[in-house]
């Protein structure tokens, strides 16, 4: 059996993507972003499970009011998001040139031709969603979305196989690709 069956791919009625770390590849310089901030900025260190927990996949003001404990300013917000994002952007420099995840460019142009719309993070109920987050797979759960599927490497997708609103794990996106049957749909011409 492959990532999803062709009933199911049948139904689907657009694909929705969480770029960072799904499309774009760079959790490690998010998350090595996020520990120096604290590191620096915050004097404290930042655990795996806090990272999984009340980092990864939620916005800055979440993250600043987990990490100081208290809600903060919008101009204190404003300068502190800068500086984390300083912090981001010099490691994604530092990683030249920048290119999607495997198997990202042949799904995209697949879903075109299909005429399957796509979309960054919205949330219809007839579409699949891919993501790499536990709070991206629970916030898609609560919208309803049809089909969750994590995309992670290899070493980190135990946690993601046991929990009940990931239909499946893929380490690329060449695994749905893979998936001949995925691809024949038959859809009403208009």
């Amino acid at each position: 059996m492959g990532v999803i069956s062709d009933e199911e791919f049948s139904c689907v009625k657009g694909v929705i993507f969480d770029f960072n770390g799904t499309l774009f590849w760079d959790s490690d310089q998010q998350e090595l972003a996020w520990r120096n901030f604290a590191k620096e900025i915050v004097h404290r260190e930042i655990t795996d499970f806090e990272f999984q927990e009340y980092i990864h996949g939620r916005s800055n003001d979440f993250i600043f009011e987990y990490l100081f404990g208290r809600p903060l300013p919008q101009e204190e917000r404003i300068e502190l998001s800068e500086q984390k994002e300083k912090l981001y952007r010099q490691l994604c420099i530092d990683q030249l040139p920048f290119q999607l995840a495997p198997g990202a460019a042949e799904l995209l142009e697949k879903l075109k031709t299909e005429n399957i719309p796509r979309a960054i993070e919205t949330a219809p109920r007839d579409c699949i969603v891919f993501e790499d987050a536990v709070s991206g797979i629970r916030a898609a759960n609560a919208a309803g979305i049809g089909k969750i599927i994590a995309v992670l490497p290899e070493g980190d997708q135990e946690h993601f196989r046991n929990m009940h609103e990931v239909h499946t794990v893929i380490s690329t996106f060449n695994e749905f690709l893979d998936n001949d049957t995925s691809w024949h749909i038959h859809r009403p011409v208009s």
